[in-house]
């Protein structure tokens, strides 16, 4: 583990994601975690046999919750179709969802138009792919309470990487 310090996204000029950002950094009790170390040496064993070589990565985990409330949605990728910057990414390994609807992810081809994967994520289920330099670009839809009448709030928890090559 090394301190992040400020965040930015190598994406297209102007795009507001190039701007540096500073978060949080994880918990050691999450990143120290078992499941977690196993989780990391399994993105490991993914690029390697994608790119059938043995790789130093660099692999940023963001851990975000995106929060619905009445009358307001939750959006985790308001910029919309896009690249990450980085040669791999999991654009959303869910955590939770609880009291939601929407937060579709959709995997797009190189035209931005054609439809490769669209999934709302279960608890458990990733999505894996090429980012920069491929013709994969991704999006994932707005989150909305399910049960308005019902619930004040509702959230959709993931862990995203982005995966470097040294």
């Amino acid at each position: 583990r090394i301190p992040l310090g400020l965040f930015s996204q190598y994406t297209a000029a102007g795009d507001i994601r190039t701007i540096e950002r500073a978060f949080p950094e994880m918990k050691t009790e999450t990143t120290g975690h078992s499941q977690f170390q196993l989780l990391l040496m399994r993105l490991w064993q993914i690029v390697r046999d994608v790119t059938k070589l043995e790789h130093i990565l660099q692999i940023i985990a963001h851990q975000v919750a995106v929060y619905a409330r009445f009358g307001k949605f939750g959006s985790n990728a308001p910029e919309g179709i896009h690249q990450d910057g980085v040669p791999f990414i999991v654009s959303a390994l869910m955590v939770e969802r609880k009291r939601i609807g929407g937060g579709e992810s959709v995997v797009y081809g190189e035209d931005k138009k054609t439809v490769y994967l669209r999934k709302i994520l279960r608890p458990g289920e990733g999505i894996f792919q090429a980012d920069t330099g491929s013709p994969f670009w991704h999006d994932v839809s707005p989150i909305f309470l399910d049960q308005p009448a019902v619930y004040k709030e509702g959230v959709r928890s993931i862990f995203g990487f982005d995966i470097r090559i040294l």
